[in-house]
């Protein structure tokens, strides 16, 4: 039995004691489409829905399941239920060596439909991260949270943190200036 199929099958067991969801199979459904079975975010996300007694009526689960995610995972991801998992992935992006070339291939796939995936030290840094899959030689985005965590603005404005981190050329040229005065002294 994998990860995955343990987190649903407890998740229907608790739910059959509390009856939080009327179909589960179809909360399921909808949370799994949210995280494209991503075994840790899926346990979250059910977990929260069962403590919170999150009713969910028939023909009520698509849009409450929306409402679920998007308010209490994707709005305040930084201190929200998933933080610790989108942290990580955050983590593993912004303090790789390469974070300029990692942020903008992660740009590219955002960017369009079709990015082949390579060997690149980038592509596989995005790929261990769990933030990037690959689907028939494309690179695409694990699921709709982290795409909506990990977004073109995203992006932007760790690319700008990273260009406000780096020395201009004239700050270069004066400290190189600086260094040749104090080899002579």
């Amino acid at each position: 039995m994998n990860n995955l199929q343990k987190v649903l099958e407890n998740f229907i067991d608790k739910n059959q004691d509390k009856k939080t969801v009327e179909n589960s199979s179809i909360v399921i459904s909808q949370v799994t489409y949210w995280t494209n079975k991503e075994p840790d975010l899926t346990d979250i996300i059910l977990k929260l829905i069962l403590e919170n007694n999150f009713h969910v009526l028939d023909s009520e689960e698509e849009d409450k399941v929306e409402y679920f995610v998007q308010n209490y995972i994707i709005k305040n991801w930084r201190n929200g239920a998933a933080s610790q998992h989108l942290k990580t992935i955050c983590h593993q992006i912004i303090r790789h060596q390469q974070k300029t070339k990692v942020l903008l291939k992660l740009y590219q796939v955002l960017s369009s439909e079709k990015v082949q995936t390579d060997d690149t030290l980038e592509v596989k840094a995005l790929l261990q991260s769990n933030l990037l899959v690959t689907e028939h030689g494309q690179l695409k985005v694990h699921n709709p949270i982290y795409k909506a965590v990990f977004s073109k603005e995203w992006v932007e404005e760790e690319l700008e943190s990273v260009n406000k981190l780096q020395p201009s050329p004239r700050d270069i040229e004066k400290n190189q200036t600086t260094d040749k005065f104090n080899i002579i002294n």
